[in-house]
C-alpha cells in the first residue's frame, strides 16, 4: 500500500510539473506551416479565449525607424507565460504590418522561443504553388512562369504574383520568422 501511495503522489507531482507550458497555441499559429499564411489568418486582435489565460500583455507601438521604405509600421507584441508551439516553450510574438511606401508593404510574424528545439519542426513547415511543394530546410528550387519557390537550410522564399513570402528559422535568436512583402 505504502509503494502505492508513493507511486500516486508521484505521479500526481510529475503531471503538475509537466503542465508548466500547458497552453498549446500550435492550432492558432497552423497557417504558418503552409506558405507562411499570416494576414488573413492570424489576428493578434481576437485571440480566442483559451488562448488569453497565457497572455501577459498584448501591446501596439508605431515603429517609424523604416518609414521612408515601407511607410508607418505597427508593431504588436504579445508576451506569454506558460505557453508552447510546435513543441517548443514560446514566449513572445511579434507582428509588424506596413501600410505600403517606396518599397512596398509588408507584414510579418515572429515567433520567439525560449530554446531551440523548435528547430526539431521545420520539415513540418512548406511552401506551396499550383502543384508544386517545397518542405523548409530541402535545398530545392522550382522555378515556373508564375511562380518561384526556393528552399533552403533555414526556410524558403516564394515569389508569386509580385509578392515575396519568406520563412527563415533563427537558432541563434530563437525565432521562426514569416514575412510576407509586396511592391
Amino acid at each position: 500500500m505504502k509503494a502505492l501511495t508513493k507511486f500516486l503522489l508521484l505521479s500526481a507531482g510529475l503531471s503538475v510539473g509537466s503542465s508548466v507550458y500547458a497552453l498549446d497555441w500550435t492550432p492558432f499559429l497552423q497557417p504558418l506551416k503552409n506558405s507562411c499564411d499570416t494576414r488573413d489568418t492570424i489576428n493578434l486582435d481576437n485571440i480566442p479565449k483559451k488562448y488569453k489565460a497565457s497572455v501577459i500583455s498584448n501591446k501596439k507601438s508605431i515603429d517609424k525607424s523604416q518609414e521612408q521604405f515601407y511607410g508607418v509600421i505597427d508593431k504588436q507584441t504579445v508576451t506569454l507565460k506558460n505557453a508552447t508551439a510546435f513543441g517548443t516553450p514560446l514566449s513572445k510574438i511579434v507582428q509588424k504590418i506596413s501600410d505600403g511606401g517606396e518599397n512596398g508593404s509588408f507584414t510579418s510574424l515572429t515567433l520567439h522561443f525560449t530554446n531551440t528545439k523548435f528547430m526539431d519542426s521545420l520539415p513540418q513547415f512548406y511552401a506551396k504553388s499550383g502543384k508544386h511543394t517545397v518542405k523548409a530546410g530541402t535545398k530545392k528550387m522550382i522555378d515556373q512562369s508564375s511562380y518561384t519557390i526556393r528552399g533552403s537550410a533555414t526556410g524558403y522564399e516564394l515569389e508569386e504574383l509580385g509578392r515575396v513570402w519568406v520563412l527563415t528559422f533563427n537558432k541563434k535568436d530563437k525565432t521562426i520568422t514569416c514575412t510576407m512583402a509586396s511592391s
